[in-house]
């Protein structure tokens, strides 16, 4: 089931208004993209022949198992690190040769965050601010971050969480025209996780196109419009979040052991139905009501009654399924 919406809070004032989704060059251009990594016997490939764009006002989130590629993608996006192949174009320009005009126009939060770590904190958004023409107010950023009573504290002293805060604070400031992110909310707790979806959703409105990546699904279906979904390297479902999970799941009840012959034949065949677990079974890939009869009739021809459900699988059950296969198949 999709959750609802971060509500939209204050707009701050003096933000630059760019259309959501102008027509052109989009900000984030990625084609055939392919990275690899050097391993033995042989490089592991991380990210194979990706495509994605991500429009102006956009929010784009990368969902996966682990080593499904998708910290890899963000490093190429952001300027990291050089792609083996393919084409990367963040506002119009290859990332990885990006100068500081053409960086300053990007927001990026990644894991090692890149915080000077004897540096009082506040002191740290103070500087990324003054290093762009219009900025955010300081003030009002921290507030709303919850980093406004850090102050003097050394970014060494601060928690994981108060880290991250910063992090997001410092990579919104500058108003950037795109925002690449890898697991922003990971660290944080429901507040402050709050305080960075609402931002991020203000950004977009704001015209920015964001590109994140999380293993918290929840987050992802209260903030993202798209949901790229990878798994070794490629991206196996692109669209809402209430859609990449694919196909409608029928599911019913009957005693332990039924068989399933008889419904299989009634279906079609090549239908895909199975015993999940003792008296719970599985229907994946419904077409139609009357697929829901024939259960009815085998339930009753097996001493059940009733207990029949329609459903979209989660994303987190999309991302639970694709993790065992990637391991089945390592």
């Amino acid at each position: 089931m999709t959750a609802s919406r971060v509500p939209p809070a204050t707009r701050s004032s003096g933000a630059p208004s760019r259309a959501p989704g102008a027509a052109g060059t989009a900000p984030v251009e990625v084609v055939g993209l392919r990275r690899t990594h050097p391993a033995r016997p042989r490089p592991v490939v991380a990210v194979d022949g990706v495509d994605l764009r991500v429009a102006a006002g956009e929010v784009v989130a990368l969902c996966g198992p682990n080593g499904a590629g998708k910290t890899s993608l963000l490093d190429c996006v952001s300027g990291m690190r050089r792609p083996d192949g393919g084409t990367v174009r963040v506002v119009g320009v290859d990332p990885y040769r990006a100068g500081p005009a053409t960086r300053a126009r990007v927001g990026v939060v990644l894991p090692d965050l890149g915080l000077p770590a004897a540096a009082p904190a506040r002191a740290v958004l103070a500087h990324h601010a003054a290093m762009h023409a219009r900025p955010r107010p300081v003030a009002e950023l921290a507030e709303r971050l919850g980093v406004d009573d850090l102050g003097r504290t050394a970014v060494r002293r601060l928690s994981s969480g108060q880290r991250q805060r910063l992090a997001v604070a410092c990579a919104l400031v500058g108003r950037p025209e795109v925002l690449v992110m890898d697991e922003p909310t990971a660290a944080l707790d429901p507040e402050g996780r709050r305080a960075v979806l609402t931002l991020v959703r203000e950004a977009a409105e704001d015209g920015c196109a964001v590109l994140w990546s999380s293993h918290t699904l929840l987050d992802v279906e209260r903030a993202a419009d798209r949901v790229l979904v990878l798994a070794r390297g490629r991206v196996l479902a692109d669209g809402p979040p209430d859609r990449v999970t694919g196909e409608e799941v029928v599911r019913f009840e009957a005693p332990p052991g039924s068989p399933l012959d008889g419904l299989r034949a009634a279906l079609g065949a090549g239908t895909d139905v199975r015993e999940t677990s003792p008296g719970s079974f599985e229907l994946r890939g419904s077409r139609g009501a009357q697929e829901l009869v024939s259960i009815a009739s085998w339930q009753a021809g097996n001493g059940a009654r009733g207990g029949i459900t329609l459903a979209r699988p989660s994303l987190e059950e999309l991302v639970l399924r694709l993790g065992d296969e990637q391991r089945h198949a390592s």
